[in-house]
């Protein structure tokens, strides 16, 4: 059963699952639960007596349970009535020298003392322990050895720990009562965190176990030589987890590191031979540095980077410049501006040559966000006055979806009338970017009848200005670095809308900029693809762990 187990070490290792459902798989989080598997497997086969071989001389655990009787009927502890177990109530097949007790045979329970964090003291000597281990420190103790506690309520409920000679067990934990002669204290330890203590509590908004629930649990008792066996042999395989955890860990953080070095190389390269270089060197082991979703992830970001630079797709000597995009765009504005259309906007500082984010093709041409734009501004200072129902939708920069106004269920409505106070001139050529909170979520207006809070930046563009290419940038690394620099706040970022018109903008001839936008389209796709597929193989592989759970109890 071990050599099954230590040989099957990197189907456990490969399976991971993700902490927080719904965010990207990061490396922070990855939960490895192939390795959380392999813990609960151990403790499973430890308690169903697979890890240990029986021993002939050993005492069988009936006459161990017959002396805690009588220690029990000596110190005057009466026995609860509770029914004595049927064959039908036999969970699994036991060992030889092994007994079924139900928990209130062998421990009792009493709940600790109450303790507000106002009475403890950080300095005291005494480690207090609610449900969920230390909690704290005081001066005094309500227990003077080694002990057993088991959290009582709330999220920890069930959890079990064992505290120091001296030690304030709070009324969040049951303090446990058992037989030191004929329980080793470990084995304990392991058998009530392999037990579901859970098991009769009803669904309630705070979970809370007592002795009702805890003391008709039926579990299987071996002899006490068998169990300090299982105490060294448990330790020894979970310090083997322990190992495989940090391991599997120090190895996700180094290629991690790694695939953020090699794609800075790209993205740093100082000229075509260097840049040829390091795509080389990354494409010779392009397997296996992008084999983990966070791999992926990188890549796309990197990939956009390297969109808005200049270096994802061939210039064409036969595409008018960037300078005499700007020139049409500077003529299209005067027009404008004589005809009132638009209001002429302050000058900007002149752009730092010396100074720029990085080098471009010489056919592109740094300009600011305002140059490009007839219009920039963000929604209404304020609370608007609601209504139920009603046709117009309030939106911030939360209902900002990759390039898509999202109304969601809890967002308010207001009348036409409130709208028209208070809205904005957006048409097809509105690029709406989150500046408040969560940075750089983006949308484009689609003639929704939406009304702007502050929190949603928008500007329109003028003509000859690919609104993806610019939504593609406002999703860059190089902006978000941008944005957050130049934001106010430390617990919510703001970005003025100053630093957004301020925005320096690395900017392609229109013909360039559609043909980054599709070479961009198509290469996310493919990182899509290879995500779901790496996905799928890490799923597949916490399938097969849990089936070697079931093949190995079975």
């Amino acid at each position: 059963m071990i050599d099954t187990i230590i040989k099957s070490f990197d189907v456990w290792s490969d399976a991971q699952g993700i902490k927080s459902k719904g965010r990207v798989k990061s490396i922070e989080n990855i939960s490895l639960e192939g390795i959380s598997n392999l813990r609960s497997l151990i403790l499973r086969l430890a308690l169903l007596g697979k890890l240990t071989t029986q021993g002939a001389d050993y005492e069988s655990a009936s006459e161990l349970l017959k002396r805690i009787e009588e220690e029990r009927t000596n110190e005057g502890i009466k026995s609860l009535p509770l029914k004595e177990i049927e064959s039908n109530e036999f969970p699994y097949i036991l060992p030889k020298k092994w007994i079924f007790v139900r928990l209130h045979q062998i421990l009792r329970i009493k709940s600790g003392d109450g303790l507000t964090s106002s009475k403890m003291n950080k300095n005291g000597d005494v480690p207090v322990f609610g449900g969920n281990g230390i909690t704290g420190h005081h001066d005094k103790a309500n227990i003077n050895k080694i002990s057993l506690v088991i959290g009582r309520v709330g999220y920890y409920c069930g959890s079990v720990h064992i505290t120091p000679k001296n030690a304030w067990v709070t009324d969040n934990a049951f303090i446990t009562h058992f037989s030191e002669t004929n329980i080793d204290i470990n084995f304990l330890e392991w058998l009530l965190k392999g037990t579901n203590l859970k098991v009769n509590q009803k669904a309630t908004a705070q979970p809370v176990i007592s002795g009702k629930k805890i003391y008709p649990i039926i579990v299987g008792l071996p002899p006490l030589k068998e169990q300090k066996l299982i105490v060294a042999k448990v330790d020894e395989l979970m310090s083997l987890c322990d190992e495989l955890e940090r391991e599997r860990e120090t190895n996700l953080k180094t290629h991690k590191l790694l695939v953020k070095t090699i794609l800075e190389t790209l993205t740093q390269a100082k000229d075509a031979d260097e840049f040829q270089l390091a795509w080389e060197r990354m494409s010779t082991h392009f397997d296996t540095l992008f084999c983990t979703e966070d791999s992926i992830e990188q890549l796309k970001v990197n990939i956009l980077q390297l969109g808005i630079m200049g270096k994802l797709v061939k210039q064409n000597p036969n595409d008018d410049s960037a300078d005499k995009l700007l020139e049409n765009i500077a003529k299209e504005r005067t027009r404008l501006i004589k005809k009132k259309l638009i209001r002429n906007q302050k000058p900007l500082p002149a752009i730092d040559e010396e100074n720029l984010p990085f080098q471009i093709p010489n056919n592109w041409s740094w300009c600011r966000l305002q140059d490009l734009v007839t219009l920039l501004g963000d929604g209404i200072h304020g609370t608007p006055n609601y209504s139920i129902n009603d046709e117009y939708y309030f939106v911030n920069g939360n209902n900002l979806s990759d390039g898509v106004i999202e109304i969601k269920p809890n967002t308010k409505t207001v009348s036409q009338t409130e709208f028209e106070k208070h809205k904005r001139i957006l048409n097809e050529r509105t690029v709406l970017v989150s500046i408040n909170g969560t940075i750089g979520n983006t949308a484009f207006y689609n003639n929704e009848k939406v009304m702007l809070g502050k929190s949603a930046c928008y500007f329109n563009l003028f003509e000859g200005v690919n609104k993806e290419y610019i939504r593609q940038l406002i999703k860059s690394k190089y902006f978000l670095e941008y944005a957050y620099g130049a934001a106010t706040g430390t617990t919510i970022k703001n970005v003025s809308l100053k630093a957004m018109r301020s925005l320096l903008v690395p900017l392609p001839p229109i013909h360039e900029q559609n043909r980054i936008v599709e070479k961009l389209n198509e290469l996310v796709i493919t990182c899509n693809s290879i995500s779901e597929k790496i996905k799928k193989s890490e799923d597949l592989k916490v399938i097969l762990s849990n089936t070697i759970i079931e093949k190995s109890i079975a």
